[in-house]
Parts: C-alpha cells; sequence; structure tokens
C-alpha cells in the first residue's frame, strides 16, 4: 500500500523573482521503502490543491514502481533467455 504524509509546509521568498511560494515536502512509502519530495505552490493555492497534487504525485511513484519492478522482470526473463540459449545452442545430442 502506497502513502502520502505531508512532512512541512512553509511560505518561501523567492529572490529571483521576489515572490512568495509555498514549500510542500512530503513523503511517499510502500511499506518497505520511502522518498522524500519537496514541490513549489504559488503562494494562493488552497490545501485542497495542494492534497490532489500530491494525489498525483503518489499515483505517478506508484506507476513508476510497478515499471521498475516490470523492467527488472523483464530483464531476468532475458537473461535466463541468454543462458538457455548459451547452454543449447551447438550442443550435440546423442540417441541413448
Amino acid at each position: 500500500m502506497y502513502t502520502a504524509k505531508i512532512l512541512k509546509v512553509e511560505k518561501e521568498h523567492l529572490q529571483e523573482s521576489d515572490n512568495y511560494q509555498l514549500a510542500v515536502v512530503f513523503q511517499i512509502a510502500d511499506g518497505k521503502e520511502s522518498a522524500t519530495f519537496r514541490e513549489g505552490f504559488p503562494i494562493d493555492t488552497t490545501d485542497e490543491e495542494i492534497k490532489e497534487a500530491v494525489q498525483s504525485r503518489l499515483h505517478l511513484y506508484k506507476q513508476e514502481k510497478k515499471q521498475t519492478e516490470a523492467n527488472a522482470e523483464f530483464e531476468e526473463q532475458q537473461a535466463q533467455a541468454d543462458e538457455t540459449i548459451s547452454k543449447l545452442e551447438g550442443k550435440t545430442f546423442k540417441l541413448k
């Protein structure tokens, strides 16, 4: 199960534009490992908009993890196929 937890929200001054934003730090965990993210939002962003953005990032994180797992499984299958090929290619069989 994937979860997201907002760890910190603060007003932050952006020197280059002399504007303020809301800096949001949140953590996504899947029970085995976690990742921490930091995103900036316009100062007038509502709590609901931030929750929706974090929820979207949670969904994206879950998709990325599933794709990573699928890629790892594919690579394992490819390695197994390569091993099978190397064991069989050029092999001579005799009738018993």
